[in-house]
């Protein structure tokens, strides 16, 4: 699947009270090199302030599942996890919230150093990325090497969101975020 189409598609039903969702395959989008050992999640107005979680270096791998609610369609849910890991879902660890829609991946320390080292740089691009998405609902942004964010729509829109480890034989390979939950009902009908 192409999350490019998968998200343009707005083919189906009308959304009705009585529908059942439809989540997609877990669809990769692009990889990323750790070199610090930590990943975070948060808003990208609140970075470098999220939830971390503390990885081995290496090469990881963006996924992302959608949902249709008829021809609605959203990110249900958002992975960060080792390459050739099958990892399962471990505890949840924290939570994230929206105010803007979206959430972000990132690296916490090369950006901490990128901010106390170039504040205004830092808020100029924050300020010229926050409803710049590459694709419709993904996208990704590079300051420099190591600042980068990979951001994407929350669900629904604002909300507070569960944060999970991703497990492979005892070891933390990752994490998942839950925008939408398998019984979520759909909160825009109109009446």
């Amino acid at each position: 699947m192409q999350l490019g189409k998968y998200f343009k598609n707005r083919s189906g039903e009308k959304v009705t009270k009585d529908m059942v969702p439809e989540f997609s395959e877990w669809t990769f989008y692009k990889t990323h090199r750790i070199k610090t050992g930590k990943m975070a999640v948060s808003e990208i107005s609140e970075a470098p302030n999220g939830v971390e979680i503390q990885v081995d270096n290496g090469i990881y791998e963006f996924y992302i599942q959608g949902v249709a609610f008829g021809y609605d369609r959203r990110i249900a849910r958002v992975r960060f996890l080792k390459q050739g890991s099958t990892p399962v879902l471990g505890e949840k660890i924290g939570e994230t919230y929206s105010d803007l829609a979206q959430n972000s991946f990132y690296e916490p320390g090369p950006l901490a150093d990128f901010i106390n080292e170039e504040s205004e740089k830092y808020y100029d691009w924050i300020e010229d990325i926050t409803f710049d998405f590459e694709i419709f609902h993904v996208s990704i942004h590079e300051k420099k090497d190591d600042v980068k964010f990979y951001r994407f729509e929350s669900g629904f829109g604002d909300g507070v969101f569960d944060v999970y480890k991703l497990e492979e034989n005892g070891s933390t390979v990752g994490f998942e975020i839950e925008f939408i939950k398998d019984d979520e009902p759909y909160p825009f009908l109109d009446n």
